[in-house]
């Protein structure tokens, strides 16, 4: 079960380097301003009125002091009693950059890769039936190199087109940029789910290749179910029962898919996309976790051009035994900051595209 600690109901300030951290576990937030997670520092400053539109004039050069403070950010919830007794992690799916976590005012870590999620174990932690803080403060965006800089010097994961290239300003943003949520499990979860499609040389059959990952906390034994649908309907499906041990441990599962529908790019067919579900159950054949994906079968490679030296590279696009004209474009971020209503920009640039008749976007 997941409880998500998203929304408008957060608070946060500003502090000089270091005082965030010394001062996070313990402030008192009711006359903060609102904060909106997922999103960015620079993006609720906007919104409160406390910096001008970057993308207005050179005004983003402006709101570069905002990236070079510290700032905290706080969440107030409630946890049912219900949930006690239960196992709890509270789970952040990306912070941009380097940040420090506290619950009701014990530190539980720190971290430093917006890329990569972070989970804190707070069964023991969480206060049943009372109100919790929940404080993240973010520390100062880190030094990077920006387009013209030096690559060798690049020391983080942070993009460096935030820090100014030939298509955008220096505005690098800082924030809780995904979901924040409460995972409440047993002892044991589904930690990852992927599908590997593989195709019949015939293009005519098709196999599901699956990966499921499982955490437990002791040893044990569960069974992991896994089925693959087409528009509603049943495709094929797996069972394997799977040894538990304390940590990780990873299942693998085939399927058989005769008949298949075939994914082609834009402008060549349809985009037939599959669903896969994994199941995973106890020994009494209850459901612990779940999770679905979706998929398609394709065959794509790079072939040599006709007529040419055979040292020359294979630049000619074959879909599905297809030779396949390439039409499309370099596709940048979108905007600098977090949060907002981009999922609707997303959707219109990507249409634009298609109306294009577009078939391939390299994503830089």
């Amino acid at each position: 079960m997941e409880i998500s600690l998203n929304g408008s109901d957060w608070k946060f300030r500003g502090f000089w380097p270091v005082v965030g951290r010394r001062s996070g576990k313990d402030q008192d937030s009711s006359d903060w301003p609102s904060a909106e997670v997922p999103g960015c520092v620079q993006r609720d400053m906007l919104r409160i009125g406390k910096i001008d539109d970057p993308y207005v004039d050179f005004k983003s050069r402006d709101a570069e002091w905002v990236s070079n403070k510290e700032w905290v950010y706080v969440k107030k919830f409630d946890a049912p009693r219900k949930l006690k007794g239960k196992r709890i992690r509270i789970r952040f799916d990306g912070v941009d950059y380097f940040a420090d976590y506290y619950l009701n005012g014990e530190h539980l870590g720190e971290s430093g890769n917006l890329f990569v999620p972070i989970e804190f174990d707070v069964t023991d932690k969480l206060k049943f039936g009372e109100e919790n803080t929940l404080a993240v403060v973010l520390h100062p965006a880190p030094p990077e190199q920006a387009q013209m800089g030096w690559t060798s010097k690049v020391w983080t994961m942070k993009p460096r087109f935030c820090y100014q290239w030939d298509f955008s300003t220096q505005l690098a943003p800082i924030g809780i940029w995904q979901d924040v949520k409460l995972l409440v499990n047993n002892d044991i979860r589904l930690t990852g789910f992927w599908t590997r499609s593989v195709l019949s040389k015939d293009l005519k059959r098709g196999e599901a290749r699956m990966q499921v990952e499982i955490e437990s906390a002791s040893v044990g034994q569960a069974t992991v179910e896994v089925e693959v649908s087409f528009a509603g309907k049943k495709a094929g499906s797996a069972k394997q029962e799977v040894k538990l041990n304390p940590g990780q441990t990873t299942a693998k599962l085939k399927i058989s898919v005769p008949n298949v529908k075939l994914w082609w790019p834009n402008g060549s067919g349809e985009q037939n996309l599959y669903e896969a579900e994994v199941r995973l159950l106890d020994a009494a054949g209850e459901v612990i976790d779940e999770r679905k994906t979706r998929f398609g079968f394709k065959h794509v490679r790079l072939t040599p051009n006709t007529n040419v030296s055979p040292e020359a590279l294979p630049w000619s696009f074959e879909v599905n035994g297809r030779r396949t004209f390439i039409k499309g474009w370099n596709w940048v971020p979108i905007d600098h900051m977090y949060g907002g209503d981009l999922d609707a920009k997303y959707e219109r640039l990507l249409k634009l595209a298609r109306d294009a008749n577009a078939n391939l976007i390299r994503i830089w």
